[in-house]
C-alpha cells in the first residue's frame, strides 16, 4: 500500500472514522474477545464511506436510469474491497499483545484511516471516469461528432510522472488502448480527458500505466478497486465471502420495506436475506448479489414475470426455518431482472394468506 501511502500527502481528508467512539468499541472488542476474523464497525465505517463516494457520482439514481447498473456494480466493488480492508486491519489488531492494544492499536487505526482517504477519492475519481467513458461513447450522434478522446495533463501541482506521456495525445473512442488506460488509474492522478474532433495523433505510446489494483477501465469492468489490490490479493476470499454471509443477515434483520410488482406488492425482510446470503456464499458475483437483494424494491416494480412452481419440501430438514416457511404457502412466483445483460431471478413464494415475501435471489 505504500502508493497509496505516498497519495495521502495531497489527498485531503473528506470524511472522519477517526471518532473515538469507533475506536473505543473495537479496542474493547478485542479485549472481550468478541471480534472474530473481521469486525462489523470497521466494516461499515469503510464500506459506508467508499459507497458514499460511488453516490456522489452517480447520486440518487432508479432503477432503468442511465447510470442505475453501474451504480449496483460499483457499490458492490467498493463493498467488497471494505470488507478485505477490514479483514487485514482485524487481523493486524489481533496479533497485538492484549496488554499494548490501546496504544499499539490506535496506530494502527490511525494508518488505516489515512490510507482510507486515498482511497476514497480514488473512488471518486474511478467512478467519474466511468461516468464520462460511458457518455463518451453511448450517443451515435456524439460519436460522429466527436470520435476521439483526448488525454489532458494533471491538474496537480505535483503531477505523477507515469501518466505524462499521454498528455494532449488522440486515440480512437473504439481504440483497445482505452481498456488498459484511463484518468484516475494511478493513486491520486488528477489527469483528466475529453471528446474530440481532433485527428488522431501518430506514434501514441500503447503500454498500461496503471497502478496495481487500479487496472483496467472500470466503465467496462464495473470496478474501481481489483484483484490485484493488495488488499485482495493478500486476503482471505473465504473469510471475506463467509464475513459478507454473515453480514447480509445482520443488516437483513433491519430489511422490511414492500416493494410493487405486477403480481402485487411483495414484502422483503430478513427472510430475503437469509436465504440470498445461504444460496450466494460461492457464488463469483457475491457481492453483488448482496447489493441487487438490497435494492429489490428499485427492480421489482418494473420486472417480468416468468411463472410459477409448487413449493417441494423433499430437501428441506423438518426442523429448518425453511421448511416452516414453505409448510405455510401455496406456490413459489419468479421474476426475471436485467443487469448488465444479464437475467437474475427473484424468487418469490406466495403464503396461505396470499401475502408475497421476497424468497432468495440468484443467476
Amino acid at each position: 500500500m505504500s502508493e497509496v501511502a505516498d497519495a495521502v500527502r495531497t489527498f485531503p481528508i473528506i470524511y472522519d472514522i477517526t471518532q473515538r467512539e469507533l475506536y473505543r468499541k473495537v479496542l474493547d472488542d478485542l479485549k472481550n474477545g468478541t471480534v472474530k476474523e473481521i469486525d462489523t464497525d470497521l466494516y461499515e465505517a469503510y464500506g459506508n464511506g467508499l459507497r458514499k463516494a460511488v453516490d456522489t457520482v452517480l447520486g440518487e439514481s432508479e432503477y432503468g436510469d442511465e447510470y442505475f447498473d453501474m451504480q449496483m456494480q460499483m457499490r458492490a466493488n467498493v463493498s467488497r474491497f471494505a470488507a478485505y480492508k477490514a479483514y487485514h486491519a482485524t487481523q493486524e489488531l489481533k496479533d497485538v499483545d492484549p496488554a499494548d492494544i490501546d496504544k499499539k492499536g490506535k496506530l494502527i487505526l490511525n494508518k488505516y484511516n489515512r490510507w482510507q482517504a486515498a482511497e476514497y477519492n480514488t473512488a471518486v475519481a474511478r467512478t467519474r471516469t466511468a461516468k464520462q467513458y460511458h457518455d463518451f461513447t453511448s450517443d451515435p450522434i456524439s460519436n460522429e461528432l466527436y470520435p476521439n478522446i483526448k488525454w489532458l495533463p494533471s491538474r496537480s501541482a505535483s503531477p505523477r510522472e507515469a501518466h505524462r506521456v499521454f498528455w494532449n495525445r488522440v486515440w480512437a473512442k473504439n481504440d483497445p488502448f482505452w481498456n488498459s488506460n484511463t484518468p484516475g488509474s494511478l493513486w491520486n492522478c488528477k489527469c483528466d480527458w475529453e471528446e474530440t474532433d481532433e485527428p488522431v495523433t501518430d506514434k501514441n505510446p500503447n503500454g498500461t500505466m496503471s497502478a496495481k489494483g487500479l487496472e483496467g477501465n472500470p466503465a467496462v469492468t464495473g470496478e474501481i478497486f481489483t484483484k490485484d489490490c493488495p488488499y485482495v490479493k493478500k486476503g482471505n476470499m473465504e473469510i471475506v465471502n463467509n464475513f459478507g454471509c454473515s453480514y447480509l443477515r445482520f443488516i437483513g434483520k433491519n430489511v422490511n420495506f414492500v416493494s410493487k410488482s405486477s403480481k402485487g406488492d411483495i414484502y422483503i425482510d430478513k427472510v430475503c436475506a437469509n436465504e440470498t446470503a445461504k444460496s450466494s456464499i460461492k457464488n463469483p458475483k457475491y457481492w453483488l448479489k448482496n447489493e441487487l437483494m438490497l435494492n429489490l424494491d428499485k427492480y421489482l416494480p418494473t420486472a417480468q414475470y416468468v411463472g410459477n412452481e409448487p413449493i417441494d419440501l423433499t430437501h428441506n430438514s423438518k426442523k429448518g426455518k425453511a421448511y416452516k416457511l414453505k409448510k405455510k404457502s401455496k406456490q413459489f412466483h419468479e421474476f426475471a431482472i436485467n443487469f448488465k445483460n444479464e437475467k437474475y431471478t427473484v424468487k418469490v413464494i406466495e403464503l396461505n394468506s396470499g401475502k408475497l415475501l421476497a424468497y432468495t435471489v440468484y443467476v
